[in-house]
């Protein structure tokens, strides 16, 4: 996280003693990054039928 973070140049947790939570960028990151992995799955299933799915002649 700290990594990304320097990266982007911004701040994406506020950490407190017992605390974690999101900034408002950070929220906006974990909400696209979800919008991301939604689409990564629809493609890869979308793949996964190409390859099983029988062939038709031409």
């Amino acid at each position: 996280m700290s990594k990304l973070q320097r990266g982007l140049a911004v701040r994406l947790l506020n950490k407190k003693t017992c605390t974690l939570n999101l900034t408002p960028t950070g929220q906006l990151i974990a909400k696209r990054s979800e919008q991301l992995l939604e689409l990564l799955t629809i493609a890869l299933d979308e793949i996964n039928e190409c390859i099983i799915a029988p062939a038709g002649r031409h």
